[in-house]
């Protein structure tokens, strides 16, 4: 399922901007997720959208005046919808969640309190169908479908003749081997925050409860405060039993002083060989975009030779420009300890992509590239 098509749906637009807690009715939808789906992100887009600013409303939303005027054309539709749905009471989308199949399909699901009530509160952002499998189907432009009983919603971007048996094929899975009955899985991704979800780590079974159990899966919770965000990162069996994290080494906090003289965002973490990469491929996996898979394919190699710290800072160009959503009126950097061959190989091919691009990129120092964009 493709994020940029969830995003137009309108009736879980900023749902995938981040991943963040469950209440109210997440131990039901763990419960309707088969332990055997190798990513899974549970999300609160209530409190995501408070934490940006912005108060979901039966009108639409509210915003600050400086964030309100930057809020245009798809993103205010989808905010909107998003807020009429959820303040109506007809979906709790305080307790989403986003997970991948086996097969790599991605859905996005919900309960709702009713089917009729749901259906009023889309208005025409959903173009209803026919009934199949027992449940309602929809269609979202341009190419996703929806599938709804009268308790819980299903969003993919499978046809609207594949959805549903899809569907039931993923409910009956997890009836016999729910995700909510693994107890530490589950309870991590109860617990708030900003951000909860888990990976499996390697390619171990899990059609059954006990396998599911057993196998090691990498957990990561995002919280705020008036300090900024901050993310926890661990590993876990299925029933909670913590480990180390291979590959995870401390931050070399010299890196900072490349992250300019005021960022709005800097995030630094560090690795070493040991690390699994994989589980970042899985994230990727989620948006569906095949073109950023394939450019994180192509990444793998340069990856997978980081050993040490890795930094990445943005700020505005003009200050007073901080709540722009434009990526142009932002200053990246990204920064990366790996060994000089692999600097000199990855910069190597950055020049080659800028100049068929018709960009021409500047050598600023040994193993330092700056890129002009937007002037």
């Amino acid at each position: 399922m493709k994020l940029n098509n969830l995003l137009s749906a309108g009736v879980i637009s900023v749902i995938m901007l981040a991943m963040a807690s469950c209440s109210k009715g997440g131990s039901e939808i763990l419960d309707t997720i088969p332990a055997e789906a190798p990513v899974v992100a549970v999300i609160d887009a209530k409190a995501l959208c408070n934490d940006c600013g912005i108060t979901l409303s039966a009108d639409g939303f509210t915003a600050d005046p400086a964030i309100d005027a930057k809020i245009e054309g798809e993103v205010r539709t989808n905010l909107t919808a998003l807020g009429r749905i959820h303040e109506s009471g007809a979906a709790d989308l305080t307790a989403t969640a986003i997970f991948m199949t086996p097969d790599k399909e991605v859905f996005c699901t919900f309960a709702i309190s009713g089917f009729e009530a749901f259906r009023d509160a889309c208005g025409e952002r959903v173009e209803w169908g026919g009934d199949a499998e027992g449940m309602h189907v929809g269609t979202i432009p341009p190419s996703s479908t929806l599938v709804a009983s009268d308790t819980q919603v299903w969003i993919s971007d499978l046809s609207a003749t594949k959805a549903p048996a899809a569907v039931k094929k993923l409910v009956a899975k997890a009836h016999d081997n729910p995700l909510g009955a693994l107890s530490g899985v589950g309870q991590w991704l109860r617990q708030g925050g900003l951000a909860n979800i888990v990976s499996v780590s390697g390619d171990a079974p899990r059609s059954t409860h006990k396998e599911a159990q057993a196998a090691l899966w990498n957990t990561g919770t995002l919280t705020s405060d008036t300090d900024g965000l901050h993310l926890d990162v661990t590993m876990m069996t299925g029933d909670g039993e913590r480990r180390s994290v291979p590959g995870l080494v401390p931050i070399n906090p010299a890196v900072l002083g490349y992250a300019g003289d005021a960022p709005r965002i800097a995030l630094a973490f560090g690795v070493g060989q040991g690390f699994d990469w994989s589980v970042i491929q899985r994230l990727v996996s989620l948006s569906g975009d095949f073109s950023t898979m394939a450019m994180f394919s192509t990444a793998m190699p340069y990856l997978s030779a980081i050993d040490g710290t890795v930094m990445m800072a943005a700020q505005p160009f003009d200050p007073s420009d901080a709540g722009s959503f434009d990526p142009a009126s932002w200053q990246y950097t990204l920064m990366a300890h790996m060994p000089q061959q692999k600097i000199d190989e990855v910069l190597g091919t950055v020049r080659t992509m800028c100049f068929s691009a018709g960009i021409s990129p500047e050598t600023v120092g040994e193993g330092v590239l700056r890129i002009r964009q937007f002037g």
